[in-house]
């Protein structure tokens, strides 16, 4: 039987979900946004029900979901969990925030600085499996940089430059500049 892995990367606006297994690829599917600091767990779990079952082939095989997003924080990624946990009752659950979303895809198992740059935007410190340092701001990301020598990871605006030398505009697409 195969079995399926669902990854969701949600905004308040909408939600991409990844469904993945090593047999069949990837089915991708887009639902209304979720996040648990506006949304109550009726509305998520209607999300879920309405937009999201419908459209994954065998729900019943999908052996963990790992579902990140904005508002996913204690308490309120409990209403996530036991949402998702309502609908795929035999699947191993993983909440978390878009910051550790945008962490582990960065980085994978290695510590860096992870930023969210935008209207949320934020930054950490990751030391290869959570986030071990919070700023909210993005001028916060050179200054833990300069802290943690093992930083492989730097965000940079359109133009190259490091988040404190910038006055351009700044997009989650250009985290590339790698420091060694």
């Amino acid at each position: 039987m195969t079995r399926y892995i669902l990854i969701a990367d949600s905004g308040s606006t909408k939600t991409d979900w990844i469904l993945t297994s090593q047999d069949n690829g990837i089915l991708q599917v887009n639902t209304t946004g979720i996040n648990p600091v506006r949304d109550s767990q009726d509305a998520i779990l209607r999300v879920l029900t309405e937009e999201l079952l419908p459209r994954i082939p065998h729900p019943h095989q999908v052996e963990q979901a790992h579902f990140y997003g904005a508002g996913c924080i204690q308490p309120f990624c409990q209403a996530v969990s036991q949402s998702l946990s309502d609908i795929l009752p035999r699947t191993e659950i993983h909440v978390g925030s878009d910051l550790l979303g945008a962490a582990r895809a960065l980085c994978g198992n290695e510590p860096g600085i992870a930023c969210i740059l935008g209207t949320g935007s934020n930054s950490c410190l990751y030391d290869g499996k959570e986030i071990t340092l919070l700023h909210w701001d993005t001028s916060s990301a050179t200054k833990a940089a300069e802290r943690y020598s093992g930083a492989r990871s730097w965000a940079t605006c359109s133009r190259g430059c490091y988040l404190s030398h910038c006055s351009g505009s700044f997009s989650t697409t250009s985290i590339s500049h790698n420091r060694t």
